[in-house]
Formats: C-alpha cells, structure tokens, sequence
C-alpha cells in the first residue's frame, strides 16, 4: 500500500534533512507486488547525499 503512514514519517524525515541543508535531493522508488520498482525523481551526478525513500505496495 503506497502512502502507508511508515513512508510518511520517512518522507517528513527527509524533508527535516532537506531543509537542514544536508541534501538537496529526494526521490521516490515505488516497488510493485510483482517486484517492478517505479522511480519518481531523478538523481544528478554532482548531488550530494541523495536520499532513496523507497515505498513496497505490498507492506
């Protein structure tokens, strides 16, 4: 289930560090049942401590 309250507190930590200027880079892999993974949000080469929230529709 995408958007279960577990990635929300991920997704609201995230930001806390966006915000503190730890990075500046966010984005979302969704992992369907079937174990296709969907990202949402593209990492550049020079970005500096990406963060991943990764999100299983089946949890």
């Amino acid at each position: 289930m995408v958007g279960s309250s577990s990635s929300h507190a991920e997704r609201h930590m995230a930001n806390v560090a966006k915000k503190s200027g730890v990075t500046q880079t966010i984005i979302e892999a969704n992992v369907a049942e079937d174990g296709t993974v969907t990202l949402k949000g593209t990492i550049q080469k020079d970005a500096v401590n990406p963060i991943v929230l990764v999100n299983f529709d089946n949890n």
